[in-house]
């Protein structure tokens, strides 16, 4: 492969508007990788600066994807121990294949402590679409056949129909409505899961209507979680203008030029309103995500990143 695959790698991440973070996570490690078997400097230092360099624009292409950051961070910490150029990248290639199988497999541990969850005949509401959230169901769907699930649409780009069609070829019984429908809803169902882009002190970062869904499920006293493995944590507070990651306009209707169209993709969930997070490592409190979010190695070149908009 040539040093123009990472160019094009970057760009496929920065295009994806409708893929999953743990999906573009993926994305990200083969443009690592390609760098790392591409790379001709000469010193370690040289390679870490490099690194840097694709990795920055790597997260700066999909700001609120804490997997990004988390992977460029380990690769960077990683890539450091090294003593030479060769070592470095092979460091780099490893750790970035670990990170993945990690990121993939996680969703079997998540499934594990979801099951207690779902009691017989339970109804499940989603919103959007999740590779975790997706492999999570299909699990529990595995370990116990009754439970049902409604999906929301989830406009302007409708993953959650997405969702809708891959959980039913996997012989789960789904609903599918339309995204105000779900307040209608929430009284017939057992609980909600949805997945997440980033987890920080500040909230869930997720699907535009996360939050407001989540607020109606606090008034209803319908238990609301967040399915996210500890790759989606980012370990410093996520201050992305959200109102600033607005897309096409056209995604939602043609502008005639008589009002301005806002089209947000995402919106941040308070941790108060989150009943629990299920992670790989257990479900979560708001308190032990904080703890574990202190523990957390920063490589001092992305500490000093200024990809966040205060």
């Amino acid at each position: 492969m040539s040093i123009n695959s990472v160019r094009d790698l970057i760009s496929e991440i920065r295009d994806d508007n409708r893929s999953g973070a743990s999906e573009i996570t993926e994305t990200a490690a083969r443009c690592l990788v390609v760098f790392a078997e591409t790379f001709k400097g000469s010193t370690r230092q040289d390679l870490i600066r490099g690194l840097s360099e694709v990795g920055r624009e790597i997260v700066e292409c999909q700001p609120t994807m804490a997997p990004l950051y988390n992977l460029v961070n380990r690769a960077l910490l990683d890539a450091d121990e090294a003593k030479t150029v060769e070592e470095g990248r092979a460091r780099v290639r490893q750790i970035v294949s670990e990170f993945v199988k990690s990121s993939r497999e996680g969703w079997k541990r998540i499934a594990d402590h979801a099951l207690p969850l779902l009691e017989k005949h339970s109804t499940v509401l989603t919103h959007s679409y999740s590779a975790t959230l997706f492999w999570t169901l299909c699990t529990l769907h595995d370990r116990m056949k009754e439970f049902s699930v409604i999906c929301t649409e989830s406009r302007p780009l409708r993953e959650g129909l997405t969702l809708a069609r891959r959980l039913a070829e996997k012989g789960i019984r789904v609903q599918l409505i339309v995204d105000a429908a779900a307040f209608q809803l929430l009284d017939r169902v057992s609980l909600v899961f949805v997945g997440a882009d980033a987890i920080s002190p500040l909230g869930v970062t997720n699907k535009i209507g996360t939050c407001g869904l989540a607020a109606a499920a606090h008034s209803w006293d319908v238990p609301f979680y967040v399915v996210a493995g500890t790759e989606k944590c980012f370990p410093r507070d996520l201050r992305v203008d959200l109102e600033k990651e607005t897309r096409p306009s056209d995604e939602i209707a043609e502008n005639d030029k008589m009002f301005d169209i806002l089209n947000f993709y995402f919106d941040r969930t308070p941790l108060e309103l989150v009943f629990g997070l299920i992670t790989e490592r257990g479900i979560w409190s708001a308190e032990k995500l904080k703890k574990y979010l202190k523990s957390l190695r920063i490589h001092p070149i992305l500490v000093n990143w200024q990809v966040e908009t205060p």
